[in-house]
């Protein structure tokens, strides 16, 4: 049903494929049946030892298989032509909503599971899909055509041809439905496959700091086997077709032969009519052993469409609002009693959060692991919804407003930093339809990245590899602070960004950001005191809720987590205490 739903996505032109595709169908075929006559013809002709009709047979034969390649080389183009059209789009449209996706969303299906739905299942489908347009149409009208034909012919004789067809039926039944509950199982195999690949490249400095490549080839080993396996078990099923069909085709030319040789012997029949009949009855096989083909396939074809499905069918779960409201403040944020909990998480991430930040000011949190502090910038990113109260930006509900205007004012810096494949000035101007030479100056100076670029071999057109891996730690966070500064935001958001930094460099930064960008309010998550001591407000989590709320100052003294944080970092003396 989900292969139909994907057909369904066919365009005007794809239909007009099809049509074709339809019609070459129906004159190939019979260009075969014509074949077929003329054989008989020939065979007439060498027993009346009339020369002249062999040659006319013959050539005959020649011009109506040159026609038959002709279509089919025009079926394969038509059909290629559409289903990697097809394919395009499909892959399009997935990519497309895994855009659209939330966090949450993304989560529900895994990356690596994504992944492999947009590249494996989409192919499998493909190849499918062009298998369907080449045997489908042709293996039945081929099989109806010869079966009428032989009818015609004898009816003794096609009780031969009833009975291969009938052994073909139930073995092919037999065998697809053995196999298919293994394609579901293969495709989530596959899945865990590309995540230990992808944990195992991502993490090569850990596994090997840790000489742990062992125990990640023993995960990737044991992922292989398992796809092993499975692909073992169904191969060997499916590979049982090759010789039932070889003596199913086998068995029916001898019995065509055999039965025809009593009915001749009978006068029922003459010799012609056996020969063609035999012809007719391969042809009739032929056309299963496509069907087969395709039914081999199929299987694995329906579970990857189903998958495809499920991306395709699911409904982001943050959406811009039907009529969205324009902002009415500038640089503010509001959270009013803000309660936030993952869709299958058993307690809530943050509950009953209230602060207010204005335009200009800095507003940290700090906590330990776990309190909610990433969660907390991420829902005035919208990345999440809150679970309950609401979240204000510039005076309106962040639900009220499209998703691009809002992101379209923050400036977010994640905590792990992530460059493109491009180069230095690509990824500063990332999501800008364009960047002068001054803005990019400016705001690589800001995260102090200037100092580094300009020691690079070109400047701002240097090469950065995909997640940048050919520059340090530091660099690629200060090219990720460069990068949120370049679009002028009324707000930074800065997820533990300064952890990368050393205390010079995270405080030369702050200060830069604070001057260059004077108006603009910022959003600190910080494990360090020191990158936050000069906050207007700072908010102290613990375990999702906020147990202290004030200045540094005032924060030393009433709050004893904070305290407790403060002093684990700095001496009294540093602390002023």
């Amino acid at each position: 049903m989900s292969l139909l739903r994907l057909y369904s996505r066919f365009r005007w032109y794809d239909w007009v494929f099809l049509v074709l595709i339809c019609g070459l169908t129906v004159l190939q075929v019979y260009c075969s049946m014509l074949n077929v006559d003329y054989i008989a013809g020939i065979t007439t002709a060498i027993g009346a030892l009339d020369s002249g009709a062999i040659w006319h047979n013959g050539g005959m034969m020649v011009a109506v298989a040159a026609g038959q390649m002709g279509c089919q080389i025009v079926i394969a183009v038509l059909a290629s032509e559409m289903t990697a059209s097809l394919a395009t789009r499909i892959r399009e449209q997935v990519y497309d909503r895994v855009n659209s996706f939330g966090l949450g969303d993304i989560n529900k299906f895994s990356t690596a599971s994504l992944i492999t739905r947009t590249s494996n299942d989409i192919e499998n489908v493909q190849m499918t899909t062009l298998l369907t347009f080449r045997m489908l149409f042709s293996a039945p009208v081929t099989a109806i055509w010869a079966i009428c034909k032989i009818q015609a012919s004898s009816m003794e004789l096609t009780w031969v041809a009833i009975v291969a067809i009938s052994i073909i039926v139930v073995v092919l039944g037999c065998i697809v439905f053995v196999v298919f509950p293994k394609f579901k199982i293969s495709q989530k195999i596959i899945d865990r496959l590309n995540l230990v690949t992808r944990e195992g490249i991502s993490g090569v400095r850990v596994i090997r700091a840790y000489n742990a490549e062992d125990y990640q080839n023993a995960k990737f080993r044991d992922a292989n086997d398992d796809l092993r396996r499975i692909n073992l078990f169904t191969s060997r099923r499916l590979s049982l077709m090759n010789p039932v069909m070889s003596i199913v085709l086998d068995g029916a030319t001898l019995g065509i032969y055999a039965l025809g040789a009593t009915l001749m012997d009978a006068g029922t029949v003459n010799y012609p009519t056996v020969v063609s009949f035999s012809t007719l009855t391969v042809q009739i096989i032929f056309a299963f052993m496509m069907l087969l083909m395709l039914f081999m396939m199929l299987p694995r074809a329906m579970v990857c469409a189903k998958r495809i499905d499920e991306v395709l069918r699911t409904e982001p779960s943050i959406v811009d609002p039907k009529e969205p409201k324009t902002f009415v403040e500038e640089g503010t944020v509001r959270f009013e009693d803000v309660s936030f909990g993952y869709a299958d998480g058993e307690h809530p991430v943050i509950e009953h959060v209230n602060f207010s930040a204005k335009k200009g000011q800095t507003v940290a949190f700090i906590g330990e692991t776990g309190s909610g502090k990433t969660t907390i910038v991420n829902l005035v990113a919208r990345l999440y919804d809150a679970t309950s109260g609401a979240v204000y930006v510039d005076g309106v509900n962040v639900k009220d407003v499209k998703q691009k205007d809002l992101r379209r004012i923050i400036g977010f810096v994640p905590q792990r930093g992530n460059l493109f494949s491009g180069t230095v000035s690509d990824n500063i101007g990332f999501g800008l339809d364009e960047m002068d030479q001054e803005t990019m100056m400016k705001a690589a100076k800001a995260a102090c990245a200037d100092e580094f670029i300009s020691k690079m071999e070109n400047g701002y057109e240097s090469h950065i590899a995909a997640g940048g891996t050919n520059v340090s730690g530091g660099q690629r966070q200060r090219l990720c602070i460069a990068r949120a500064a370049a679009i002028d935001p009324e707000i930074f958001v800065f997820d533990d960004s300064f952890s990368a930094l050393d205390f010079k460099t995270d405080r030369t930064v702050r200060e830069n950001l604070h001057r260059e960008y004077p108006n603009a309010t910022k959003l600190i998550v910080a494990q360090r005191v020191g990158t936050i001591m000069d906050a207007d407000l700072i908010l102290v989590l613990k375990e999702g809720e906020v147990v202290g709320e004030g200045t540094h100052r005032e924060l030393l003294e009433t709050c004893p987590t904070y305290r407790d944080i403060a002093l684990s970092q700095l001496s009294k003396e540093e602390l002023g205490l």
